[in-house]
């Protein structure tokens, strides 16, 4: 139903991803993410929507491309989750992760911005192509060093002698006259 050139699209796809590193740094709305989120699937999602269609494919071919299109993408998800997110729940507990979740939504940001620039033709070349490619051919890369330094992290907070953080501190649920339920 919307048909749009692609060099706009893959412009708001990047605006996007600078949004929400900007979020990952400061917080632009209390509990935006929903909203972030939200926007981020609708220009991902038109941008998908527009490659599909230049397919030219028939009704029948288009479900079965879209059906297998979107699980392709939903396993890939799972996998990156199921491969990063122990390395960030350890992470998540030591002094380390606020440096390292400001660090990696600001090369994020430094990304997406020359690849804004470059895809609404601002500039020619987008200077960090080699970086982001070689960190998409090579994840097992990003993956091992995620987890070596999770592990660094955990073991030097231990052996400082500070505590690790099991989780979010939360208290008790109580009733109208303030005890435990």
């Amino acid at each position: 139903m919307v048909d749009l050139p692609s060099r706009p699209v893959e412009t708001l796809i990047a605006l996007s991803i600078a949004v929400s590193a900007v979020h990952a740094i400061r917080p632009l709305v209390a509990r935006g993410e929903v909203l972030i989120a939200g926007g981020f699937g609708l220009v991902h999602g038109l941008a998908f929507a527009s490659l599909i269609g230049e397919l030219g494919l028939d009704r029948g071919s288009l479900v079965t491309t879209l059906l297998g299109f979107n699980l392709g993408i939903e396993v890939t998800q799972l996998l990156v989750v199921v491969l990063m997110m122990p390395s960030l729940i350890v992470l998540a507990r030591t002094p380390v992760y606020a440096v390292f979740r400001v660090g990696v939504a600001a090369v994020a940001l430094v990304f997406s911005v020359s690849w804004m620039l470059e895809r609404s033709t601002l500039t020619s070349v987008d200077p960090f192509e080699g970086a982001q490619t070689w960190l998409v051919e090579h994840p097992w890369v990003v993956v091992l060093s995620v987890a070596a330094l999770a592990v660094t992290a955990y073991a030097f907070t231990l052996g400082r002698g500070a505590s690790v953080t099991p989780g979010p501190v939360t208290r008790p649920v109580t009733g109208r006259r303030g005890r435990p339920w």
